[in-house]
């Protein structure tokens, strides 16, 4: 019988002590059962590398460019045991480690020992956790675009008593997209699972600022557009 479980990861923040802790569980396998493990690291210029030695994560230079997923994989000689770590920087893609093998024993032993190590790692905070839930994100765009609409009513700076249907709709509808578009830049400063390995800091940071322009940009278009309408349809 085949006993086979997959983890899914979220709201993680990954450094790169905690891959070297996962790694070990790998090779401490190898050493006892026989087999192979593989390390792939992935960067964001689409380059990858690709070794069988833990000593790949003290390598400083290797981590000039961004990686944005890393995959750890054990199979033993035989093929009866294995573990596949897929780990990725992302808002959009799972990351999971999956445990299968005919072995019940030596399966729950494994999967007790990652789920061990899974709940020792960095949590997101409360504001990335939020925005890395694309319902909560949803929920917000709905919640400022009504605020912003009765504002504009509350400050008299459009009478929505003297103007059209279409106009309200118009602005409403204009509104809400530039709200979620504004809140999905947002969203991608805060990724279902983070790296946080110090030389992917400076790159962290060119995000943090092009992300800030759209944000400075849409929040300025949200005020404008309730006005200008005004000025066509009234």
């Amino acid at each position: 019988m085949e006993y086979k479980k997959t983890l899914y990861l979220k709201n993680l923040v990954f450094t790169k002590n905690d891959f070297v802790k996962l790694s070990k569980i790998l090779f401490d396998k190898k050493i006892k059962d026989g087999g192979f493990v593989s390390i792939k690291i992935y960067f964001e210029d689409d380059s990858q590398i690709s070794d069988d030695n833990i000593e790949i994560f003290n390598c400083d230079y290797i981590f000039e460019r961004s990686a944005n997923s890393i995959k750890l994989n054990y199979r033993d000689s035989e093929y009866k045991k294995t573990i596949d770590i897929d780990i990725r920087d992302s808002r959009y893609l799972d990351s999971s480690i999956t445990i299968e093998s005919s072995n019940q024993e030596w399966f729950l032993s494994v999967y007790k020992l990652f789920e061990e190590k899974i709940n020792n790692i960095k949590k997101q905070n409360f504001i990335g956790k939020v925005f890395s839930n694309s319902f909560a994100t949803s929920f917000i765009s709905m919640t400022l675009t009504i605020f912003i609409v009765l504002m504009f009513k509350y400050f008299k700076i459009v009478d929505y008593t003297k103007i059209s249907t279409l106009y309200i709709f118009i602005t409403i509808f204009l509104i809400m997209m530039v709200t979620t578009m504004t809140l999905v830049k947002i969203g991608e400063l805060f990724p279902n699972i983070e790296f946080e390995l110090d030389d992917n800091k400076p790159s962290k940071r060119k995000k943090i600022k092009k992300t800030l322009k759209w944000i400075i940009s849409l929040t300025v278009a949200q005020i404008l557009i309730p006005i200008i309408l005004n000025i066509f349809f009234m």
